[in-house]
């Protein structure tokens, strides 16, 4: 009876070890696997950083302005206008003005917080918020000094 209780202590011990050991390797692979998506996400944005595109810098006014039309459209009636020359039903009539309206909720957050940030720049308030807002860079003296890896974490909190 002793060795047997022996026996099962022992396995009993190995088996606690095997499952220290196991969950230690999946608690690896999973900062592992985070390290990759972080790592992958900072080779995003630093790609973004070095593209000589400037649609990039345009990108956000003219979300402005593609907002602007339609809200121009729809105050011409064409939304209504086009749906009733398709014979559409009213219940397509209604539903297409349930997603106008989701629309022009994101659009007016969009274009608010754009015209803050942009609002803020001109007068003289340029930080980390505003340049990511607004989409526009550094001041010339910042980016003189520091490096772009430096920008890129005063930009994005890890």
């Amino acid at each position: 009876m002793a060795a047997i209780t022996s026996q099962l202590a022992q396995n009993e011990q190995r088996f606690k070890v095997q499952l220290e050991q196991l969950i230690a390797e999946r608690e690896k692979q999973i900062h592992d696997t985070y390290q990759r998506e972080i790592s992958a996400s900072k080779d995003v944005i630093i790609a973004e950083l070095h593209q000589s595109d400037l649609y990039t810098k345009r990108a956000r006014p003219t979300v402005i302005y593609a907002g602007l039309l339609f809200v121009l459209l729809e105050l011409l009636g064409l939304r209504v206008a086009l749906l009733s020359h398709l014979e559409a039903s009213s219940a397509v009539i209604e539903s297409s003005t349930a997603i106008l309206s989701a629309f022009l909720y994101m659009w007016g957050a969009v274009a608010g917080a754009y015209a803050l940030g942009r609002s803020a720049e001109k007068r003289g308030i340029s930080n980390s918020v505003t340049r990511l807002v607004t989409g526009t860079s550094s001041p010339q003296h910042e980016a003189v000094t520091k490096t772009l890896e430096q920008r890129v974490k005063e930009q994005i909190t890890w």
